[in-house]
């Protein structure tokens, strides 16, 4: 199927083409289209309504069942820019589970490719490069260097237990 649909813009294309993927795709994408169709429409696209999403879901997770605490802390944090609907729209939402990766370490460790110099996140460089994760995280990229720095640094100084410090 993602053949027949990537062949509506190169009608070239093989399935020799395609890899680096497992045969079934595993994202339904079902965060994103709840906030799009339930709570903000076309503003999805936004960064800073991104940004309250990913909040929101960090949240829901935490609090699992419990709305009175996620709705708690959307009005603390958002109760100026989300209207009441907007809120009880977000307390009906149900999110299991944790991604696979945290926004960190997709779009926050840059890494180098040692043969070509390019500099890339690992989210780029998974769309821009026929490499797989393993591949990113070999020794001809210094994406493991990065994040193997990244944990020593995060982990020297834990005074508190908190969110951001254990993800």
């Amino acid at each position: 199927m993602l053949l027949e649909y990537l062949r509506k813009d190169d009608n070239d294309l093989t399935l020799a083409d395609l890899g680096g993927f497992d045969v079934n795709f595993k994202a339904s994408l079902s965060s994103y289209l709840d906030f799009k169709k339930k709570v903000f429409g076309e503003r999805i696209a936004e960064d800073h309504i991104k940004d309250i999403c990913e909040d929101i879901i960090r949240w829901s997770t935490i609090y699992g069942n419990d709305k009175y605490m996620l709705t708690k802390a959307v009005r603390k944090n958002y109760g100026s820019e989300l209207s009441e609907e907007q809120i009880k729209a977000i307390s009906r939402l149900k999110f299991t589970g944790w991604g696979q990766f945290s926004k960190q370490f997709l779009e926050g460790v840059e890494g180098v490719d040692e043969e070509t110099g390019e500099v890339n996140t690992i989210i780029g460089a998974l769309w821009n490069t026929n490499n797989n994760l393993i591949q990113l995280l070999s020794s001809r990229f210094t994406f493991k260097k990065e994040i193997d720095t990244l944990l020593h640094e995060n982990t020297d100084d834990i005074t508190e237990i908190s969110y951001d410090k254990l993800v």
